[in-house]
């Protein structure tokens, strides 16, 4: 959001790097809404493990798990998320198609 509000649209902002990792972020933010907490208890497990206690670790301990969640979450959209959005779009154009073929004589 930061990164969005920072970004000043120039004539080569559309076709700009930061756009475009703003914009695949925004892509799988529901793969993080869906995983977060997964990921945050796996990362509590192993961070606890690791014996983690000082209070300098454990900011950058959260700031780690933050930026893997996000990186957990961008994975499942591209490995699951985004072909099961395929597959529903290619399946509901052949529902689409067969009903618009379909004719009915009464």
């Amino acid at each position: 959001i930061v990164a969005s509000a920072l970004a000043i649209p120039t004539p080569n902002f559309y076709k700009s790097r930061l756009l475009k990792i703003v914009s695949a972020l925004g892509d799988s933010s529901y793969s993080l809404y869906l995983s977060h907490m997964f990921s945050i208890g796996a990362f509590k497990i192993i961070l606890q493990k690791l014996g983690v206690q000082t209070p300098l670790s454990v900011f950058f301990g959260g700031i780690t798990t933050a930026l893997l969640c996000v990186a957990i979450a961008h994975i499942a959209y591209l490995l699951v998320e985004k072909p099961l959005i395929k597959l529903s779009t290619k399946s509901s154009n052949n529902i689409r198609t067969t009903s618009q073929r379909a004719t009915f004589k009464i």
